[in-house]
């Protein structure tokens, strides 16, 4: 496989990527790495010998401890990464 876009969803899959990769942008907690995304997800990450751009979002759950008190760009953030998803798309189907 050949991504080009990952989409880690939640702490645990962001650990994993992160393990795979000594990118410095993935060092820090979930929460900090959400936040620097405002102008899109991540480029050009190597993840396990894979360059891929990568997006991190918490979990959806109710329990997640997140979504009590988000940032106040949130809703900026998420429109970022999902207009670099739709872009991804586009570009796999042109």
């Amino acid at each position: 496989m050949k991504p080009r876009l990952i989409l880690a969803v939640g702490n645990s899959a962001f650990k994993a990527l992160r393990a795979g990769s000594r990118d410095r942008r993935l060092k820090r907690q979930l929460k900090d790495a959400f936040k620097e995304q405002l102008r899109g997800p991540f480029k050009n990450v190597d993840i396990f010998g894979v360059t891929v751009d990568l997006a991190v979002v918490p979990h959806p759950s109710g329990r997640n401890r997140f979504w009590n008190n988000p940032p106040s760009n949130t809703p900026e953030i998420l429109n970022s990464i999902s207009e670099a998803i739709i872009k991804t798309i586009k570009l796999s189907y042109c």
